[in-house]
């Protein structure tokens, strides 16, 4: 319960771009969204996405970027992540969840056949489907 007090704050700056991020509705052809997760020197980073591709197996979708939001970036302040990759992207994760139960936007996130975050374009993990909203790895 501690790590998700401490970063309250970052979720309530995620949801905050995530607001504005989807308060015009993406294309129709948009079938998933991908948030990316990046490191340049010591700062982290989330972009989003839209695909206008989308399989439950292989990460070959997650390349078809048709779409994204005008602020596409956002930083993550370095102590969310404890300058660690697993810790940055177990952060964003929870923030994307707590998005989908609670966003203004919640419905356009989740009008879309998947939700996947990939990490430094290295690690794939499918983090939500309309049917199961379980994490579940890609294999590439």
């Amino acid at each position: 319960a501690f790590h998700v007090r401490k970063n309250i704050p970052f979720i309530r700056k995620f949801s905050d771009w995530l607001d504005g991020s989807l308060a015009v509705s993406p294309p129709k052809s948009v079938r998933a969204f991908v948030f990316g997760v990046n490191r340049r020197e010591l700062t982290f980073s989330v972009e989003l996405n839209g695909t206008k591709e989308f399989h439950l197996a292989g990460t070959a979708w997650t390349w078809s970027e048709i779409w994204a939001p005008e602020a596409a970036k956002l930083t993550v302040p370095s102590e969310v992540c404890r300058d660690q990759v697993s810790e940055c992207t177990r952060q964003v994760r929870m923030a994307i969840w707590h998005y989908l139960d609670y966003g203004t936007f919640a419905y356009r996130l989740a009008s879309v056949e998947g939700i996947a975050i990939e990490a430094f374009g290295a690690r794939y993990e499918l983090i939500w489907t309309p049917d199961q909203s379980k994490q579940q790895d890609l294999v590439g």
